[in-house]
């Protein structure tokens, strides 16, 4: 096993509760056998093309309950299983700063099956999921893990998508519970300033139809009041003839 780096008991003090401490890997892609040993802040991993570096990403994501998918470098879990054995292994640690760390395996088989182990035990896919969640570990946040098969997608991520993923990455769940709330008053307060112009023109349509039938009755009231003096003069016609025969 070969360590890239060494941490001094004063350094465990920085690294944060479920920051990686050590990888181990055996049968992975290239490796035969690797141990890897991050320190608490930043971490370089030096090499030529082909010298097993993005597989040490790879690592992380499929052992942090990540799916080829999210890595898009291949299709299947067997890809992973180097050539010519049957079963390849990853062994994540996490540090705990309450105690024992925590201590990740995956099996992966040439039939693309997985086998989990937590603390040593077997567990299963979910269970590992929610140690994972708990953690805020996040292998599907672009903004925290971007393989670099991933960097073409991360570029075309909208912005109501990247200041998601920046809020998830904070690691504040309720930022983004907060950004939905907004996002969903806002939807209320738009349909309702919708629904305030369909008042109003509804409103004007029935103003102008008011209008409209404000004409009609005073032309209906003032054919009345015709019809009333044409009755009135037409009696009064009668009773003058029959006063002029009288007379």
């Amino acid at each position: 096993m070969t360590p890239l780096s060494q941490t001094s008991s004063s350094e465990n003090v920085a690294f944060m509760k479920g920051a990686i401490v050590r990888i181990h890997l055996k049968d992975f892609m290239t490796y035969n056998e690797v141990e890897l040993i991050p320190g608490p802040n930043l971490n370089w991993i030096l090499g030529p093309n082909g010298n097993g570096k993005s597989a040490i990403v790879s690592a992380i994501c499929l052992g942090m309950a990540g799916k080829p998918s999210t890595i898009a470098r291949a299709s299947s879990l067997s890809c992973y299983v180097r050539h010519g054995v049957s079963k390849a292994i990853i062994n994540i640690e996490l540090h705990n700063s309450g105690g024992q760390k925590f201590l990740v395996t995956r099996e992966i088989t040439l039939d693309n099956k997985s086998a989990w182990k937590y603390q040593g035990k077997p567990v299963s896919s979910a269970q590992i999921e929610d140690v994972i969640r708990k953690l805020n570990i996040q292998v599907d946040n672009l903004c925290l893990f971007l393989p670099q098969e991933q960097v073409q997608n991360f570029s075309r991520l909208k912005d109501k998508q990247l200041l998601i993923g920046t809020m998830k990455a904070v690691g504040k769940p309720e930022l983004e519970e907060q950004f939905e709330e907004l996002t969903k008053m806002q939807g209320q307060l738009g349909n309702e300033s919708l629904n305030q112009e369909k008042d109003e023109l509804e409103l004007k349509k029935l103003q102008d139809e008011n209008k409209r039938w404000e004409s009609d009755v005073k032309s209906f009231k003032e054919r009345e009041t015709l019809k009333a003096n044409v009755k009135y003069l037409e009696k009064k016609k009668v009773w003058l003839i029959n006063q002029q025969v009288f007379d």
